[in-house]
Protein backbone atom coordinates (compact mmCIF):
# COMPACT_ATOMS: atom_id res chain seq x y z
CA UNK A 1 0.00 0.00 0.00
CA UNK A 2 1.38 3.71 -1.03
CA UNK A 3 2.03 6.39 1.26
CA UNK A 4 -0.90 8.35 -1.52
CA UNK A 5 -3.68 5.06 -0.71
CA UNK A 6 -3.02 5.28 3.09
CA UNK A 7 -3.12 9.10 3.08
CA UNK A 8 -6.26 8.52 1.36
CA UNK A 9 -7.64 6.43 3.81
CA UNK A 10 -6.86 9.18 6.78
CA UNK A 11 -8.43 11.94 4.62
CA UNK A 12 -11.52 10.24 4.99
CA UNK A 13 -11.62 10.91 8.69
CA UNK A 14 -10.24 14.49 8.12
CA UNK A 15 -12.38 16.77 6.08
CA UNK A 16 -11.50 19.83 4.84
CA UNK A 17 -13.39 22.76 4.99
CA UNK A 18 -12.94 25.57 2.36
CA UNK A 19 -13.62 28.15 4.77
CA UNK A 20 -10.33 27.23 7.13
CA UNK A 21 -6.72 28.72 5.39
CA UNK A 22 -4.12 25.83 4.52
CA UNK A 23 -1.02 27.10 5.85
CA UNK A 24 1.29 26.14 2.94
CA UNK A 25 4.77 27.78 4.24
CA UNK A 26 5.65 25.09 5.99
CA UNK A 27 5.73 23.12 2.63
CA UNK A 28 8.95 21.69 0.42
CA UNK A 29 10.13 24.78 -1.72
CA UNK A 30 9.69 22.14 -5.09
CA UNK A 31 5.99 21.77 -4.25
CA UNK A 32 5.51 25.83 -3.34
CA UNK A 33 4.38 26.15 -7.32
CA UNK A 34 1.45 24.02 -6.58
CA UNK A 35 0.03 26.13 -3.62
CA UNK A 36 -2.91 27.33 -6.16
CA UNK A 37 -3.61 23.84 -6.86
CA UNK A 38 -3.76 22.72 -3.32
CA UNK A 39 -6.00 25.39 -2.18
CA UNK A 40 -8.67 24.72 -5.41
CA UNK A 41 -8.41 20.91 -5.17
CA UNK A 42 -7.26 19.62 -1.75
CA UNK A 43 -10.62 18.41 -1.16
CA UNK A 44 -10.49 15.66 1.70
CA UNK A 45 -14.03 14.30 1.45
CA UNK A 46 -14.69 11.87 -1.09
CA UNK A 47 -18.27 13.14 -1.94
CA UNK A 48 -17.56 16.79 -2.39
CA UNK A 49 -14.00 15.80 -4.25
CA UNK A 50 -15.92 13.76 -6.69
CA UNK A 51 -18.76 16.11 -7.31
CA UNK A 52 -16.49 19.21 -7.57
CA UNK A 53 -14.43 16.77 -10.17
CA UNK A 54 -17.62 16.16 -11.79
CA UNK A 55 -18.37 19.01 -12.69
CA UNK A 56 -14.99 20.93 -13.46
CA UNK A 57 -14.22 21.51 -17.56
CA UNK A 58 -12.39 18.88 -19.14
CA UNK A 59 -9.62 21.77 -19.50
CA UNK A 60 -9.19 22.15 -15.63
CA UNK A 61 -8.93 18.25 -15.17
CA UNK A 62 -6.24 18.12 -17.53
CA UNK A 63 -4.39 21.24 -16.27
CA UNK A 64 -4.50 19.89 -12.48
CA UNK A 65 -3.76 16.00 -13.84
CA UNK A 66 -0.47 17.47 -15.95
CA UNK A 67 0.93 19.70 -13.20
CA UNK A 68 0.68 17.37 -10.60
CA UNK A 69 1.69 13.83 -12.73
CA UNK A 70 5.30 15.04 -12.82
CA UNK A 71 5.24 15.48 -9.13
CA UNK A 72 3.69 12.57 -7.61
CA UNK A 73 6.64 10.71 -7.00
CA UNK A 74 7.92 13.53 -4.96
CA UNK A 75 4.85 13.94 -3.24
CA UNK A 76 5.13 9.91 -1.95
CA UNK A 77 8.62 9.91 -1.22
CA UNK A 78 8.00 13.35 1.04
CA UNK A 79 4.84 12.03 2.77
CA UNK A 80 6.16 8.79 3.33
CA UNK A 81 9.44 10.71 4.99
CA UNK A 82 7.14 11.49 7.72
CA UNK A 83 6.97 7.66 8.78
CA UNK A 84 4.62 7.13 11.64
CA UNK A 85 4.93 10.71 12.45
CA UNK A 86 1.37 12.95 12.02
CA UNK A 87 1.17 14.98 8.91
CA UNK A 88 1.26 18.54 9.23
CA UNK A 89 -2.00 20.09 7.69
CA UNK A 90 0.10 21.34 4.61
CA UNK A 91 1.33 17.88 3.85
CA UNK A 92 -2.21 16.51 4.32
CA UNK A 93 -3.29 18.67 1.71
CA UNK A 94 -0.39 18.11 -0.83
CA UNK A 95 -1.69 14.32 -0.55
CA UNK A 96 -5.54 15.26 -0.80
CA UNK A 97 -4.02 17.56 -4.06
CA UNK A 98 -2.46 14.44 -5.39
CA UNK A 99 -4.84 12.17 -5.09
CA UNK A 100 -7.14 14.41 -6.28
CA UNK A 101 -5.24 14.69 -9.63
CA UNK A 102 -4.95 10.93 -9.69
CA UNK A 103 -8.76 10.64 -9.48
CA UNK A 104 -8.85 13.74 -12.18
CA UNK A 105 -6.22 10.96 -14.61
CA UNK A 106 -9.37 8.33 -14.17
CA UNK A 107 -12.26 10.97 -15.35
CA UNK A 108 -10.42 11.95 -18.32
CA UNK A 109 -10.15 8.96 -19.35
CA UNK A 110 -13.79 8.18 -18.84
CA UNK A 111 -14.53 11.03 -21.02
CA UNK A 112 -12.50 10.05 -23.56
CA UNK A 113 -13.65 6.86 -23.76
CA UNK A 114 -17.42 8.31 -23.79
CA UNK A 115 -16.50 10.35 -26.51
CA UNK A 116 -15.11 7.31 -28.87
Amino acid sequence: MSALDILGAVLDEVPFQESEPIDLAALPEEFLGLKSLVRTWAIADDTERSERLCRASTKALRRLAQRLRPQLGAIDTYLRSFGDKPLPEAAVALGAVAECACEAELLLDKRRKNQL
